[in-house]
């Protein structure tokens, strides 16, 4: 049995000059801001279901 003979390319790959990068969408600003708020509104709906369950 003869062991498989490996394809070498034509030419040398060469490395990208520069490295991938996502495109800036300014999400970095904003991001801390509306996690607070979502912490909030989830608070403040966790305390009116309660209020509203020890009256019922």
């Amino acid at each position: 049995m003869k062991a498989a003979a490996t394809a070498r390319p034509s030419r040398p790959v060469e490395a990208p000059e520069h490295a991938a990068q996502l495109a800036a969408t300014g999400m970095d600003q904003n991001a801390l801001a509306a996690a607070a708020a979502s912490a909030g509104l989830l608070v403040g709906g966790a305390l009116l279901y309660r209020r509203g369950r020890s009256t019922s």
